[in-house]
């Protein structure tokens, strides 16, 4: 997990755009946003005290009595301290920028694994950038592609150097093939053929919760373009916020209805007084 701020977004888009799992570009890095364990303590948090939806939520969840929190806000004085959402540099997969021998287009590049980089980030001296790809499953797990078992599938024992080669200048998935040094490679289009599962099973990743994270599941993989609109949908759970009957200015003012019934009235009285007074005092001025 990142230690160190990277980025910022508004507190609005982590509740709906970039909520804990989803997949986030920052300016250096890939990240997975994290979840509630990486928020600030609750002290450090605004609570939101809205009892319809908590009952909502508790009927929902079966979590009992929720407690509401809105996403932590940095302040602009630089004298306090930084408070923000742990993220996760995810995904592990990266590709290294190889000097184009192909021309523009055609090009072969290095599919590597974040082990294999050195302090500055980088391979052999040149610059990487994290693959498009990752793999899900319905269930909402989110994971690595196993590159490997995608060329040579899960009996082949091969862990020779894998490239990606991309024909063409449109990123089509047609135009892509995962090539391994071995000699077998396969399109990245089939990958999208949910029917021959050649991503395999999911592992039960759940990366926003460490890399450790893990849970039974064995349905089947489905490919996934970590920056397209559907890697992620929110859950959003909203509810009409009214004021409760029976506070205590109310309570006030209907046990005093009567006697501001009477002032209303004895107001109204004197404004009909003047306005009376008002017309003989012109009809006076006209008759002289």
């Amino acid at each position: 997990m990142s230690k160190k701020a990277h980025g910022q977004i508004r507190r609005s888009q982590v509740i709906t755009t970039w909520g804990p799992g989803s997949l986030l570009d920052l300016p250096r890095l890939a990240v997975i946003v994290g979840g509630l364990n990486t928020w600030p303590h609750e002290k450090d948090l605004e609570e939101i005290h809205e009892p319809r939806l908590a009952r909502k939520l508790q009927t929902m969840t079966g979590v009992s009595a929720p407690r509401l929190y809105a996403p932590p806000a940095d302040s602009n004085d630089p004298r306090e301290s930084r408070k923000g959402i742990g993220v996760f540099q995810f995904p592990e997969s990266f590709v290294v920028q190889e000097d184009p021998k192909g021309g523009a287009k055609e090009r072969s590049r290095r599919l590597v694994n974040r082990r294999a980089l050195d302090e500055r980030g980088r391979v052999d001296g040149r610059n990487v950038v994290p693959t498009r790809f990752v793999r899900a499953c319905p269930r909402g797990h989110v994971d690595d592609l196993d590159w490997q078992g995608f060329v040579h599938g899960i009996e082949d024992g091969c862990r020779r150097q894998l490239w990606l080669d991309e024909t063409g200048t449109s990123g089509d998935l047609a135009d892509l093939r995962v090539r391994c040094e071995c000699g077998k490679s396969r399109s990245m289009h089939e990958a999208t053929i949910f029917e021959n599962n050649v991503l395999g099973t999911c592992r039960g990743s759940r990366p926003w919760l460490g890399s450790s994270s893990r849970e039974d599941c064995k349905l089947p993989s489905r490919l996934l373009i970590r920056t397209a609109a559907n890697a992620y949908f929110p859950q959003v759970m909203s509810v009409l916020s009214l004021p409760d009957r029976g506070s205590a200015i109310q309570v006030v003012i209907a046990d005093l209805w009567d006697d501001l019934q009477i002032v209303e009235l004895k107001r109204k009285k004197l404004m009909v007084k003047d306005e009376i007074e008002r017309l003989k005092h012109t009809t006076s001025e006209t008759l002289h």
